[in-house]
């Protein structure tokens, strides 16, 4: 399965066609998708689904991207302007084509009007917070598949045996100087 599936499909309301068992955690309307800092794909229609991610265009009705969990490296919510010009949704793909992307909610009269009131000008937008918590609730329904040997751990025998008795006689080393501070240890007297 490709990591980033193109998605023409839609339902009649303008949703996803989603798979059997598959439902929406979330939907957010106006989110601006870019796959580089310099790549916008416009405007469309986010949905955080319990299998996918999937923003469809608002503006061409046969665009649309899925991207399936497992390729998802790492979402987080960023606000580091100096990376990128606004807070988003940053996902780092499993991808050398596409390696990363960007979610963008646009700033509607209501956020607009939120972030005056507040006089902050780095403050989240309050749907890029729902937009991430969404996403962890996604990534939770779909854990990271173990592979087979990950985990496995490769050593050297003689190398664990070295460390396991240097750190002994370390060990033992400080039980006799705690002796002998506490007075335990038997002393000598010379006349």
């Amino acid at each position: 399965m490709p990591l980033l599936q193109q998605v023409s499909q839609r339902q009649a309301d303008g949703s996803p066609v989603l798979e059997e068992g598959e439902n929406v955690i979330s939907s957010e309307p106006n989110v601006a998708l870019f796959f580089d800092v310099e790549r916008s794909e416009g405007v469309g229609s986010l949905f955080i689904t319990s299998k996918h991610v999937i923003w469809l265009s608002a503006e061409d009705q046969a665009k649309g991207f899925s991207m399936d969990y497992y390729f998802i490296s790492i979402h987080a919510l960023s606000t580091d302007t100096s990376s990128f010009p606004h807070s988003c949704i940053y996902c780092q793909l499993e991808s050398e084509e596409t390696p990363e992307a960007r979610l963008v909610p646009q700033q509607t009269d209501h956020c607009t009007y939120f972030l005056m009131i507040l006089s902050i000008t780095n403050i989240l937008c309050p749907s890029v917070q729902s937009i991430y918590n969404a996403f962890c609730d996604g990534a939770i329904l779909n854990p990271d598949l173990e592979e087979e040997g990950e985990g496995d751990f490769f050593f050297n025998a003689e190398e664990v045996e070295r460390g396991l008795r240097e750190s002994n006689t370390a060990s033992d080393a400080m039980e006799t100087d705690e002796k002998f501070l506490n007075g335990d240890e038997d002393e000598e007297v010379e006349n």
